[in-house]
């Protein structure tokens, strides 16, 4: 992991707050007034964070050696 265990945990929590506004987008209000944008946006969003998350393989600076 290249970057700090709280840079990580910062993510991922980034991650839970996005997909707790996804699920109130797409199942707390009715059909006829979701934002279909906004639901993309957040699923494209979340999606990137987990592949930066994935990404992240390389040893930490201070792991090395």
């Amino acid at each position: 992991m290249q970057h700090k265990i709280s840079d990580f945990c910062d993510v991922i929590e980034v991650m839970h707050t996005k997909a707790v506004l996804l699920r109130r987008e797409k199942y707390e209000k009715p059909r006829g007034s979701r934002d279909e944008s906004y639901i993309t946006t957040l699923v494209e969003d979340i999606q990137s964070l987990a592949l930066q998350i994935a990404h992240d393989r390389h040893r930490h600076p201070k792991r090395e050696g």
